[in-house]
């Protein structure tokens, strides 16, 4: 983090419009991303108790997750076959906790190989799947509402309308995004071979597809963070928390499965109940990074609003809080 910001430093982010163009808002972005702007992150997600909305959101996500993995392996299994579940089964086995692994590959190998049948995406059965894996997007927006210090205004209806729309959203993205990183030499193959193109073009292909894969990630948390929260606000305020979220999510898997394959013993310890647990720590860790996102999008904002002058989120506050800039001044005062 850089230096805190001086009086011309405040007067410029001021004078920059809200919905300006982009290269304002990244100055915006670039000159309040500073040391206090960070703890006055970290207090305010300590102060939403997102310890607390990690563990919930952990609780039902675990309960969504087979669900939610039976509509990804859906789409994957209209196309499944044994070469297409070898590659990504031992894609997942490279990334994956060995528990978590042996899990995936013993109840969704088969339907990925094509030797069970999947569920049609229009079938009785996967409609009851999509509205079970809906659930956790149901919690997600009460966290992200919690993030942004917002009320839910919005009728039943909507908010399950909303948890539905992202169930088979973030399916689509996170299929393309597994694509690319599982299949991106036979893709890249064979749009040379399409195309005519070079061997050039598979060397550039295969650095490109792993940001655009990241990229991927970022767009679906930043559509969640978007259409989750009961608040109207601008896309371009999203993308900070959504990058850094994202960037904290892959960081914390590596670290974690590093940890787990190598140092944990949950398996020893627990049985087959570690396996569970495994399941809840990551879904634990993933949950607080997606929430340290959001509540940094949210500290961003109102330092812009309180800076300029001039409304960014359009929503109901769920409780009256002081200025950001106004605790920092109490707390330089020693108060």
């Amino acid at each position: 983090m850089a230096p805190e910001l001086n009086e011309s430093e405040m007067r410029s982010v001021a004078r920059r419009p809200v919905s300006g163009s982009i290269k304002a808002f990244w100055r915006d972005v670039r000159a309040l991303a500073r040391m206090k702007t960070l703890k006055a992150t970290v207090q305010e997600f300590m102060r939403d108790d997102a310890l607390g909305l990690a563990a919930q959101l952990a609780y039902y996500l675990i309960l969504a997750l087979f669900p939610f993995i039976l509509v990804l392996v859906s789409l994957l299994g209209t196309f499944g076959n044994p070469a297409l579940a070898t590659t990504v089964l031992s894609y997942f086995e490279r990334v994956m906790p060995t528990e978590v692994f042996e899990l995936f590959n013993t109840f969704l190998g088969p339907i990925i190989s094509g030797e069970s049948p999947a569920p049609g995406l229009l079938s009785f059965g996967i409609l009851f799947t999509i509205w079970s894996a809906s659930g956790a997007f149901s919690a997600m927006i009460n966290a992200l509402n919690r993030a942004y210090d917002v009320e839910e205004t919005r009728p039943f209806w909507k908010t399950k309308g909303i948890a539905i729309l992202m169930t088979l959203g973030l399916s689509v993205l996170i299929v393309s995004g597994v694509a690319l990183l599982v299949l991106g030499p036979s893709i890249g193959s064979g749009l040379a071979g399409i195309f005519g193109l070079s061997g050039t073009f598979e060397f550039v292909w295969n650095i490109a597809r792993w940001p655009i894969a990241l990229s991927l990630m970022v767009l679906a948390v930043a559509m969640m963070f978007y259409f989750a929260p009961d608040v109207k606000q601008p896309f371009r305020w999203i993308t900070p928390g959504g990058l850094v979220g994202v960037l904290l999510w892959v960081l914390a898997s590596l670290a974690f499965s590093l940890y787990v394959n190598n140092f944990g013993s949950y398996d020893q310890t627990y049985g087959s109940i570690g396996v569970v647990i495994v399941l809840l720590l990551y879904l634990y860790i993933a949950s607080l990074t997606i929430l340290f996102g959001a509540t940094l999008n949210s500290t961003l904002v109102r330092m812009k609003e309180e800076i300029s002058g001039k409304q960014i989120l359009d929503a109901k506050p769920a409780h009256d809080k002081p200025g950001i800039l106004e605790e920092e001044d109490s707390e330089d005062r020693g108060e």
